[in-house]
């Protein structure tokens, strides 16, 4: 599935390896974010 994002290039694992194999480097991939913990702003929500 394609997708535009505007300024940013999503890159998915298959993409990845297909590049390492391809260049025949490229070591593993780690990506590391911090966590934003926000409290939904609804008291609760029904799943019906």
């Amino acid at each position: 599935m394609q997708r535009n994002y505007a300024g940013f290039v999503p890159v998915e694992n298959d993409d990845f390896r297909r590049w390492q194999d391809t260049k025949n480097e490229g070591g593993d991939f780690f990506v590391f974010s911090d966590v934003f913990w926000a409290r939904p702003n609804v008291a609760e929500i029904i799943i019906p």
